[in-house]
């Protein structure tokens, strides 16, 4: 009977090592996974920052382009 409590003790100690283990590998992959989606929304981020200032710069040219025609459409006041 002492045997097979030491085999016992044994295999309870194996499967304590094999859970402690997995469950650092499981806190290491999810570790690793909010770094790659951490690292993916900044630079989807930076790219929506770039799209936004290249809108802006777009908005302006052309509110420029349409002052410039308002201004060359307007005849000259004679006063």
């Amino acid at each position: 009977m002492n045997v097979h409590m030491n085999d016992w003790s044994e295999e309870k100690r194996r499967v304590e090592e094999i859970k402690d283990s997995a469950g650092d590998k499981l806190a290491e992959l999810s570790e690793a996974t909010l770094d790659t989606v951490l690292t993916t929304v900044e630079v989807l981020k930076a790219k929506l920052a770039e799209h936004r200032a290249e809108r802006d710069r777009q908005l302006e040219q052309e509110r420029q382009r349409n002052l410039e025609n308002a201004k060359s459409e307007r005849p000259p006041r004679i006063v």
